[in-house]
């Protein structure tokens, strides 16, 4: 992840939406490869499908990212890993599998709750073994971790604000003691969260891992249902304010570059490095992938300036042939 700004989180898609998925993301990435640093598939479990009522099988993670790899073979290829579920075998082959695919880095994330018992490896016993096969590693942070209610101020619950969760400064501490080498959050609507957690940070004298802020574009109110099962905190005011725009896709994407924008200067003011900062733009669905290309190409020229002359930089009657679908600016 050392170098890179713009990720494009890559998700597997439902069989069903195979041949759709894979054309538009084929398209996007021959159109917007320039944007992107990096791609990094994600690990979607098969008991998330179920909760989501998902009747379509979803193609595996490794075959995906093979095919990925085919559309971009010189592109850094990160991959995900929930690590609970398989014990130390099942991860050594998936790490074979890895290797043979050029990965050379991987984000560790360990069970959705604490108080469940799992199968699997904990992400201290992921993180060396990762460590002994010699892959970087990262992991996941979470500034609004869900905390319990009795210990939450009651004027910050009326104000419906969910505060970043007293021991996430400890369990950032103690990842990067696994060796995680960088993070990545949870889909932002609101920066409030995440700068409080970097100011907790540095006041505790930890020092402030590579952080890659994750947004992903909202369409329609459904979206923003998901993202908020997905873990994603919308305050009441964010969720009016997209809900009552216009074209919601554009104006959440104008939200995530002002969250990037405001983060950044919070980072600034810390006294972080310029590079301590990168940009995750994810899509959720095949629905909102072509939005996620605008998206990431937005934040390609806003985070890089210069780096390219791309084609939203380029005259409108450029932009708008047919055989670019995705080149329409914000």
């Amino acid at each position: 992840m050392n170098g890179s700004k713009v990720l494009l989180a890559a998700v597997p898609p439902l069989e069903s939406d195979r041949h759709g998925c894979y054309s538009k993301l084929s398209t996007g990435l021959r159109i917007y490869e320039g944007s992107i640093d990096a791609i990094h598939v994600t690990d979607v479990r098969v008991e998330d499908d179920v909760k989501r009522k998902r009747d379509s099988p979803r193609v595996p993670q490794m075959e995906f990212a093979r095919q990925v790899r085919e559309w971009v073979p010189d592109k850094n290829l990160i991959l995900y890993r929930v690590v609970v579920h398989e014990g130390r075998d099942g991860h050594l082959k998936w790490m074979e599998e890895a290797r043979a695919l050029g990965v050379n880095t991987i984000v560790l994330v360990g069970g959705d709750r604490s108080d469940k018992t799992y199968q699997g490896l904990d992400l201290s016993q992921a993180s060396e073994l990762a460590r002994q096969e010699g892959f970087d590693y990262g992991g996941i942070i979470i500034p609004t971790r869900r905390s319990d209610p009795a210990l939450v101020p009651e004027e910050i619950l009326r104000r419906r604000v969910r505060p970043a969760r007293v021991d996430e400064v400890d369990r950032v501490r103690k990842k990067i003691g696994y060796g995680l080498s960088g993070f990545f959050t949870q889909i932002l609507y609101e920066s409030e969260g995440i700068n409080r957690l970097l100011t907790d940070l540095v006041n505790a004298g930890v020092r402030v891992p590579r952080l890659f802020l994750s947004f992903s574009p909202a369409m329609s109110a459904e979206d923003i249902d998901f993202h908020a099962k997905l873990g994603a905190y919308v305050p009441e005011g964010v969720r009016r304010q997209l809900e009552g725009a216009w074209k919601m896709d554009k104006a959440s994407a104008v939200l995530a570059v002002e969250l990037w924008r405001d983060v950044s200067e919070h980072c600034r003011n810390l006294g972080l490095p310029e590079d301590v900062l990168g940009v995750n733009v994810e899509y959720v669905n095949i629905r909102t992938m072509e939005r996620t290309m605008k998206m990431i190409d937005e934040f390609g020229r806003w985070v890089r300036p210069r780096r390219r002359e791309n084609v939203s930089n380029m005259p409108a009657e450029v932009r708008k042939n047919p055989e670019d679908p995705y080149a329409l600016s914000l």
